[in-house]
């Protein structure tokens, strides 16, 4: 009987540890693909805007060295692995969950907002608090403003919300409660069209519906800074569903 138990255990261990090592598999896969397209598209995009500067006008001195730019700027993002394996305990004490996970990272600036330590950390050139946060859609052109854009959905400070772009106050009872070294938590819910932001610290959390009319998947992250010594770090948590 003992031992029929320990049998037992051992295959559903075993069977397990097979599950999970396939799941992590599956999503280091799809990262993979993920990220092959991303470079696809931006070669893409490079051999566009190459060919309309060559029909417009032609190329100088000053546009070889911007386009050497771009081209060495691509030869390093597709050099370097932003995937990693992350080791979560699970409810066995004994058995360790593996996560395939993608080192999320600021993509682009706008204004006088510098991106540091491994594109991780965005700090405001003289000082920095994160007044304003919102969704955008992803082929939505950087502004410095981009709380403005009609496809902007989010919070900021002074008890501000952003739906399209338009501000209204104390929506669904937000107060921008913020202090020195908060973690927010940001979940978008592409499922039910909408994002949600909690503060550890308060416990406060808050909700707002998307139109995807207005503000069409993919969705991009925009942070807009303007307090003097204001740093923001970021750090993924993708959460799977379970079919």
């Amino acid at each position: 009987m003992l031992s029929d138990k320990i049998n037992t255990w051992k295959l559903k261990s075993i069977q397990k540890i097979q599950e999970d090592a396939e799941e992590a598999r599956q999503q280091v896969q799809t990262l993979i693909a993920l990220n092959n397209g991303k470079t696809t598209s931006c070669v893409h995009k490079i051999t566009q805007e190459l060919k309309q500067d060559r029909q417009n006008h032609g190329f100088d001195e000053r546009d070889l060295n911007k386009w050497k730019k771009k081209l060495d700027e691509l030869k390093l993002n597709v050099s370097k692995s932003d995937l990693y394996i992350d080791e979560q305990q699970s409810e066995n004490d004994f058995i360790t969950n593996l996560l395939a996970k993608e080192k999320e990272s600021f993509e682009r600036v706008c204004g006088p907002v510098s991106i540091k330590e491994n594109v991780q950390l965005a700090s405001h050139n003289f000082n920095i608090f994160p007044i304003s946060g919102e969704f955008v859609a992803e082929d939505n052109i950087i502004l410095e403003n981009s709380y403005q854009s009609n496809s902007s959905y989010g919070w900021a400070g002074h008890n501000e919300v952003y739906t399209n772009g338009k501000c209204s106050k104390k929506v669904n009872g937000y107060t921008s409660d913020y202090s020195k070294g908060d973690v927010i938590e940001l979940t978008l819910d592409c499922d039910h069209h909408l994002i949600r932001m909690t503060n550890i610290r308060s416990t406060k959390s808050y909700e707002i519906n998307v139109d995807l009319k207005g503000c069409p998947f993919p969705w991009m992250l925009h942070l807009n800074l303007f307090h003097h010594q204001t740093r923001i770090r970021v750090n993924l948590l993708r959460v799977s569903r379970k079919q």
